[in-house]
């Protein structure tokens, strides 16, 4: 992986949101017939890009080796197995698991986390960052602004609310929150 791709594709997998089967064929690819009809993978769709794996701990353990395999030799191998596909991908990943405990338990592969480990961004729940609240309720806000092409403001007790909430469920629970109280 050369990695020097400054600009070009940005692909998101959520690896929670499919079964390892679906995963498989649409993080790698299916049979040839899948690229003959114009179907390329998450990881060719992202070639010259970033691929973004939104919870990597459920990566099944098969797919933790083709990743690698793109990492250390920029190439994947499709599920029909036929030929090696170059890839040049810059590859960020996100957890909620405690990835090591993970290895430990064989459920992770360990090249796999050695070689992601390379730049690691711990972020803190929001509700052990609550003073973050009023900057991303103006984020949210402009945003809004934008795609609606009004003003919007908040009040300061809808500000006080979404400061005192528990935020179990971080950025989804804030997002839903934000939502109602806009």
């Amino acid at each position: 992986m050369k990695a020097s791709v400054q600009r070009g594709p940005y692909i998101a997998v959520n690896c929670e949101l499919y079964g390892d089967a679906a995963l498989a064929e649409e993080f790698i690819g299916g049979d040839r017939t899948d690229n003959e009809n114009g179907r390329l993978s998450r990881l060719e769709l992202a070639h010259g890009g970033t691929l973004f794996l939104e919870k990597i701990e459920y990566l099944a353990v098969e797919l933790q080796s083709a990743l690698l395999q793109v990492i250390k030799q920029g190439v994947i191998t499709r599920l029909d197995a036929r030929r090696l596909i170059p890839i040049d991908v810059k590859v960020i990943a996100t957890t909620t698991a405690d990835l090591a405990m993970l290895v430990e338990q064989n459920r992770f592969s360990r090249q796999l986390y050695y070689a992601l480990h390379a730049f690691e961004i711990t972020i803190p729940p929001l509700r052990m960052r609550r003073g973050s609240i009023p900057a991303l309720v103006n984020n949210k806000l402009r945003s809004l602004e934008k795609r609606f092409s009004t003003r919007l403001k908040i009040d300061d007790d809808a500000l006080a609310r979404l400061v005192s909430c528990a935020w179990p469920g971080n950025d989804l629970n804030f997002t839903a929150s934000s939502r109602i109280l806009l």
